[in-house]
C-alpha cells in the first residue's frame, strides 16, 4: 500500500492541480482544483476514485477557483494550513466563492487517505 499522486495541468497557465490517492482503497484527495473542472472530474471518474478531501495550499483563485464544486460533488472536506491569511480569518472568504464555512485549518499534522497517512508540516 502507498500514497499515489498525479498532476493535471489546469486552464492556459498550467498550474498543478494534484490528486492524491491510497491505492489500496482508492480514498483521494484533490489538491488545488484551480479550473478546468471537467478535466479533472473526469480524471477521478476514470481512475474509480473516492474523493474525501479537498487540501487548499493558499488562498489564491488559481488554487481554489473550483473548489466549490469539487466540495459540493463529493461533499468531502475541504483543508487548509491555518496560516494562509484570510481563509484562516475570515469566514466570508469561502463563501464568496459559493462554498459555506465548513472548512478546518490545519496547522501541522496527518491527512488520512484509507491506509495511507500524509503529514503536514
Amino acid at each position: 500500500m502507498s500514497l499515489q499522486y498525479h498532476l493535471i495541468p489546469v486552464t492556459p497557465f498550467a498550474q498543478n492541480c494534484s490528486v492524491l490517492w491510497c491505492d489500496v482503497t482508492r480514498e483521494a484527495a484533490i489538491v488545488d482544483a484551480g479550473g478546468d473542472i471537467d478535466r479533472i472530474r473526469a480524471w477521478v471518474a476514470q481512475q474509480g476514485l473516492t474523493v474525501t478531501k479537498l487540501l487548499l495550499t493558499h488562498g489564491h483563485i488559481d488554487h481554489l477557483w473550483d473548489a466549490a464544486e469539487i466540495e459540493a460533488d463529493h461533499q468531502c472536506r475541504v483543508l487548509f494550513h491555518q496560516e494562509t491569511g484570510p481563509m484562516a480569518r475570515d469566514g466570508d472568504f469561502f463563501k464568496n466563492f459559493g462554498m459555506p464555512w465548513s472548512h478546518r485549518a490545519v496547522s501541522g499534522g496527518e491527512v488520512i487517505l484509507g491506509d495511507t497517512t500524509a503529514t503536514i508540516e
